[in-house]
């Protein structure tokens, strides 16, 4: 991996690790560049000082919002930013904050996974109907079948994906939220396949729900809520703890019980969330915005449809749309003899993406060698030869350089 074009910083420095892999699993897990785990591991080494260090941990929390705010730019500000354990816990504080019951919908846009679906239809305990929008072809967001579906169900809140992580669409949230505008809907987008890589237009959007540990390649173990401010006090707080609350209502035991939520969104944060992994955030945001994200988008989808090219160059067929609806992940189907242990094969080849069935998803980021494209076809390649062949493979198309690597995350 060398330094790149455009880019503001050494690959081959950043990732040393992955030096001989070729890494296409952006979607799942972003690797953690050596810059950024140096920041988290800084933040890290002041746990030996206990309380001493507090202050290290708030400074790194107040980082990660400012960056973060930063790099979402639009109407996002620092106050608008509450920090969570990961995408899934964001879309269930939102779902249960609306205050939803018996008379409202909620309607669910095609292609979604479960951390944007099981929330909200939790929420059918209390009464609310929740329904799912048809697919057109393949699950895909038809914006003449959402208008039509809004202006007939006419939901409280929209859900959507503002990149889809099962065909890789990306949606138009400009013209979806407008649609939603028409009816009166809240717009709630989980951004955990965009951030970090495309650009979000956050104009009609009212809520965002994202994590570090994908397209913002920080640590593991933050996600984030975004609310607009005008929403905010809308909101009730499902969750409340010492966090929540006005550090002045804290130092006051006078004071009756109840309190004062704290300014902003952070008023969502019971209690503390780990400071390394904020640390990571910041300095993750701050590495992508110092690229800037026109670049980091260019690239990202440069190299995607890099690798659209390629599958269909090996015989399979891509679900991903292109052009506008393009993004970073793509999603492509095997021919019927694509074995089942294709990822196990592709891992002994050094060549890292998500495979199930005939089913495979490769989600390269900007800083992705385009030579690492063709080292995917050239793996495909290899294991139709072997499957022709009618030779075992042992379970691989190659042996590992060396017995370490990434793991193999479910």
């Amino acid at each position: 991996m060398q330094p790149g074009g455009d880019f503001l910083l050494d690959v081959s420095a950043e990732w040393p690790e992955l030096a001989g892999w070729t890494y296409l699993e952006h979607a799942r897990r972003g690797p953690v560049p050596r810059s950024v785990r140096a920041e988290a591991l800084a933040v890290f080494e002041g746990a030996a000082q206990g309380v001493l260090g507090l202050e290290v941990e708030r400074r790194a929390s107040s980082r990660a919002r400012r960056e973060l705010a930063r790099l979402l730019g639009g109407w996002c500000s620092e106050e608008s930013i509450a920090f969570t354990a990961n995408t899934t816990t964001a879309m269930s504080l939102c779902a249960r904050s609306l205050s939803l019951g018996p008379a409202d919908r909620v309607l669910l846009a095609p292609g979604e996974v479960a951390s944007s679906v099981l929330p909200w239809v939790s929420l059918r305990e209390q009464g609310v109907a929740v329904d799912r929008l048809p697919a057109s072809e393949g699950p895909f967001l038809d914006p003449v079948a959402l208008g039509d579906a809004l202006a007939a169900l006419r939901p409280r809140v929209l859900v959507l994906s503002a990149v889809s992580l099962v065909t890789g669409e990306r949606r138009d949230l400009r013209q979806v939220g407008a649609l939603a505008r028409r009816v009166g809907a809240t717009v709630v987008v989980d951004g955990a396949q965009a951030v970090g890589s495309v650009r979000l237009d956050l104009e009609c959007v009212d809520v965002l729900c994202g994590c570090s540990r994908k397209w913002l390649f920080a640590p593991s173990g933050v996600g984030f809520l975004v609310v607009r401010p005008e929403l905010l006090d809308r909101l009730r707080v499902p969750d409340p703890g010492g966090g929540s609350l006005s550090e002045g209502y804290l130092l006051d035991p006078a004071r009756p019980w109840g309190g004062t939520w704290r300014a902003g969104a952070a008023r969502f944060e019971g209690g503390p969330l780990s400071p390394v992994a904020l640390a990571g955030l910041a300095a993750s945001c701050r590495l992508l915005s110092v690229q800037g994200l026109e670049v980091v988008e260019r690239s990202v989808l440069a190299r995607a449809e890099g690798v659209a090219e390629a599958f269909g160059e090996v015989g399979w067929r891509v679900i991903s749309p292109g052009g506008q609806a393009r993004s970073g992940v793509v999603v492509a189907e095997g021919p019927p003899s694509t074995p089942r242990d294709l990822e196990a094969r592709l891992r002994a080849a050094r060549v890292v993406v998500r495979a199930k069935g005939r089913w495979l998803r490769a989600s390269p980021h900007f800083w992705t060698p385009f030579e690492d494209v063709e080292r995917l076809a050239a793996a495909l390649r290899s294991v139709a030869r072997v499957e022709a062949s009618g030779i075992p493979s042992g379970g691989g198309v190659g042996e590992p350089r060396s017995r370490t690597g990434p793991s193999h995350e479910r």
